[in-house]
């Protein structure tokens, strides 16, 4: 039996796909009618298990986990709470005398899951399909894979480890008929979130988009609340006594935190009794003098939404640039889905309805099963985890549906060796009931294969056998399965796997792009080159992420001939587990074509080193002071602004965070990354240049003024501010897909601007380079709307064909945003008439791209007689 879990900041929950039957003595599963998922309950009888560690008082060798362990908090013991968000780092995170690292805390919550799972089931639970938040980094996702692992779970296979917007998209998806569909699924949880676009297309869903916040959540408003009542006792004159190195301080603030958790629930049951006070009674907290201190206060619902409110739009930020990702609008989007146990509180709804979505974008708020859509779709997840075939040292991971909609059909899987050895000269073929090959190849890097197109017979069940042969023709494994065609039938594939997060190299003239955000998984071959600064046998490479260090790439015992100046070219990919392998050619620094040696990549995801509170209020007062030198010398008004703007605000914001009872380290950390990043910009490159940005926004400003008596340029305006705000994130940040997307949303309401605009008066409006621009993209424009009409005449003859024929036109836009790219990369300072020719060049392919568009269609199989 194959698992779902969710598991989470605050709550954990897990499911079983199907309706599921408990043993007699465990309480009765909860089954999501829906989406045909059962919950299986806690044995107090509730959904959610509560993600929290704690000792056991009568045997201080063992631990407690969920809803006893969190009566600790009630009582004044501290146990270990909110431990996911720490996930990744060497955080300690104290228990009585000793401390846990964030894994450590998710094995013994999984243990216990695990352990539950199999009470309920009355059978040995050996797979799951684990939950995590789309902007995890790597050693985030492998340390939670590995708790689970060490937990006694299979996780061999990389579908166990899913996306939670994802997850939440499967479970909605399951009852819902529309097709193709757009969601946006916000997911606010209790200590992390999630915004993605995620699109079905013929029973295909795929990422559009992520963005997110892993810092955010219902833990935030938790403190937010502390914080209230900590100020309420100050305005008094009296101060909390709190030191986080006693046991019995660190007892009273779980315990304050506990009672805030459960005004924040009775807050958000009031519903549209806004103004409606809630009464604030608690004793036990004591002063510095060693008082009791008494508490009697009242807060109202519409009190708390404003003590919230930056939190929330930083949410509505998330979104904008999510949108902006996707090169999408509001309007784009069927459903704005909402889920995460934190979108029960009535500030979430009333935020996004009155402050983020525009009344005439048509699009639905809807809150789906908040507490339980994520492990609902973690348990559909597991019907793709398919089976394993076992072959000595090998196996043979496949998933095939049993039913197929569609003449045709891909089949998919990977081989594994137990040894680790090599099986990329391994070849997989496809064979049909008479023995005959239907298809063959080579196992790719991580061991995956791929056959596209195998037909069906329509009248018959197909069945098929895989074989894993060696490279003598020797069989290692096999594996027999039938598919059955069903014209009529309802089937969703596989939710694509795709890159939450763009990945860099670190380089001495500054951060180059691997593998951009939203690629699918896994990527193709990725070749960057690097010239080698030294002579050193050894050379360390950091991986980026958002300018941060995640990983490290060794390329190691390197010949002495490899000096300074040799160039290393690697070629990598990102598997579907999201790790990253390849090889490393190191070339000679005189013989250029000359490999000195090759040798397999060697990527290492340690975790985060988290720096004492002390240390960063140092590192703080550093950036301010210097904040404060640059405001006052710099020359660059740029610079100057974001100084005095964003710079400001963030000092504020951590100066508030250091003020709190116990400052949130993690927050700080990122605090003093986002400060470092204004006071000391990084040297990126970026495409388009930081001029050509600002020369589109100025000349999108001039084209606003000249039509400022047009009723809608209102809406121009606010649009243009996103698009300022979203492209100095993304420059400073050095996000590369979202400074385009906000370059490109500049552009686009510049293009709606233009024909407002008589054509004489465009010259003082931008330079002829940017028109020339501007109209050479029309043109790209015109061709790929041929694109979609065709594409939306041959789904219109064969609606089963949908799907297909948008994957065989997936390839030809592709060719059309090479050439928006190519464009794009024009700069303006060049001479127009050296600009047209430019053009026309990039122009050239578009002929025969409207020829291959002409003859785009897709071959049916002829029903057998």
């Amino acid at each position: 039996m194959d698992i779902g879990i969710d598991l989470g900041t605050t709550f954990s929950v897990i499911a079983v796909d199907g309706k599921a039957v408990c043993v007699k003595d465990y309480p009765e599963g909860y089954l999501l009618e829906e989406c045909g998922v059962t919950i299986i309950q806690t044995p107090e009888y509730e959904k959610t298990f509560p993600s929290v560690v704690s000792f056991d008082p009568d045997d201080g060798s063992k631990f407690i986990i969920g809803a006893i362990a969190k009566q600790d908090a009630e009582k004044g013991i501290a146990p270990v709470q909110w431990s996911k968000r720490a996930i990744g780092s060497d955080q300690q995170l104290p228990l009585g005398d000793t401390t846990l690292t964030a894994k450590d805390a998710a094995r013994k919550i999984l243990e216990y899951l695990k352990q539950c799972a199999e009470s309920a089931l009355g059978q040995p639970v050996k797979r799951a399909v684990i939950t995590h938040p789309a902007r995890f980094d790597p050693n985030q996702v492998q340390e939670t894979k590995q708790a689970a692992h060490d937990a006694g779970f299979d996780m061999s296979d990389s579908r166990c480890m899913l996306m939670e917007p994802i997850a939440a998209a499967l479970s909605y998806t399951r009852f819902e008929e529309r097709d193709p569909l757009r969601i946006m699924v916000y997911d606010l949880g209790g200590g992390t979130f999630d915004v993605t676009i995620l699109e079905r297309k013929g029973g295909v869903i795929t990422s559009k988009a992520f963005d997110g916040d892993r810092l955010l959540g219902g833990y935030t408003f938790d403190r937010a609340l502390v914080e209230w009542i900590i100020g309420k006792i100050e305005a008094t004159g009296r101060k909390v006594r709190h030191d986080k190195n006693n046991p019995e301080d660190r007892g009273r603030r779980a315990r304050l935190l506990q009672y805030a958790e459960d005004l924040k629930i009775r807050l958000s049951e009031q519903g549209k009794k806004k103004r409606v006070p809630v009464e604030v009674r608690l004793d036990f907290l004591i002063d510095t003098e060693g008082r009791k201190i008494q508490v009697r206060e009242r807060i109202t619902l519409e009190e708390f939404c404003q003590l919230i409110a930056l939190d929330l739009a930083k949410t509505g930020d998330c979104l904008e640039a999510c949108l902006s990702k996707a090169e999408m609008s509001f309007a784009d989007l069927d459903l704005l889905l909402l889920v995460g146990g934190s979108t029960h509180c009535p500030c979430v709804v009333d935020y996004l309805a009155n402050e983020v979505v525009p009344e005439d974008a048509g699009v639905e708020i809807r809150k789906w099963n908040p507490d339980l859509s994520v492990a609902a779709g973690a348990a559909i997840m597991t019907e793709y985890l398919g089976v394993i075939a076992e072959g000595g040292d090998v196996s043979l991971h496949v998933q095939t549906p049993k039913t197929w909609t569609l003449p045709l059909v891909d089949i998919r899987g990977r081989v594994e060796a137990k040894d680790g050895r090599d099986l990329t000269t391994c070849n997989v073929v496809l064979r049909d009931d008479g023995g005959a090959t239907v298809a063959e190849g080579h196992a790719g890097i991580d061991g995956g294969f791929s056959f596209e197109d195998v037909s069906l017979d329509e009248l018959a069940p197909n069945q098929f056998t895989l074989h894993v042969l060696d490279a003598g023709g020797a069989e290692l494994v096999r594996h027999a399965f039938t598919i059955e065609y069903d014209e009529f039938g309802s089937v969703t594939e596989e939710p694509t796997r795709m890159l939450a997060k763009a990945i860099s190299v670190e380089t001495a003239s500054g951060p180059v792009l691997l593998v951009d955000e939203a690629e699918h998984l896994p990527t193709q071959t990725i070749t960057t080159e690097l010239v080698k600064l030294h002579d050193d046998p050894s050379v360390t490479i950091n991986l980026l992420r958002d300018n941060e260090v995640i990983g490290v790439i060794h390329v190691e015992h390197l010949p002495s001939e490899a000096t300074a100046g040799s160039v290393i070219k690697l070629e990598v990919c990102v598997t579907e587990k999201s790790t990253i392998e390849g090889t490393a050619k190191v070339f000679s620094p005189s013989a250029k074509d000359t490999v000195l040696c090759e040798q397999p990549v060697r990527v290492a995801f340690p975790p985060a080193p988290t720096p004492d509170l002390g240390d960063l209020e140092a590192r703080f007062r550093e950036l301010e002071d210097k904040l404060i030198q640059d405001l006052a010398l710099t020359r660059d008004d740029n610079h100057r602004m974001r100084l005095a703007g964003l710079g400001k605000t963030i000092v504020r914001e951590m100066k508030g965070k250091f003020a709190e009872m116990e400052p949130d380290v993690l927050e700080i950390i990122r605090l003093i990354k986002q400060l470092k990043a204004v006071v000391d910009p990084p040297k990126i490159e970026l495409r388009p240049s930081r001029a050509d940005f600002d020369d589109a926004c100025a000349s999108c400003r001039r084209l606003i003024e000249e039509n400022d008596d047009k009723s809608e340029i209102g809406t121009y305006r606010s649009a243009l501010e996103s698009f300022v705000r979203q492209g100095d994130k993304a420059y400073y940040g050095g996000k590369q897909k979202l400074w385009s997307a906000a370059y490109d949303g500049v552009v686009g309401l510049i293009r709606k601007l233009m024909p407002q605009v008589a054509s004489p008066g465009w010259s003082h409006v931008a330079d002829p380079v940017l028109t020339q621009r501007m109209r050479a993209h029309q043109k790209v424009d015109r061709v790929r709307t041929k694109l979609q009409d065709k594409c939306e005449a041959v789904a219109a003859e064969m609606p089963l064909q949908k799907g297909k024929i948008e994957a065989r036109a997936e390839p030809i836009d592709l060719l059309l945003r090479n050439i928006d790219a190519a464009i794009d990369k024009i700069s303006d300072e060049i001479d127009p008439d050296n600009a047209e020719s430019i053009i026309v060049r990039v122009l050239m392919p578009l002929k025969p791209i409207e020829e291959k568009i002409a003859i785009l269609h897709i071959d049916t199989v002829p029903k057998k007689k």
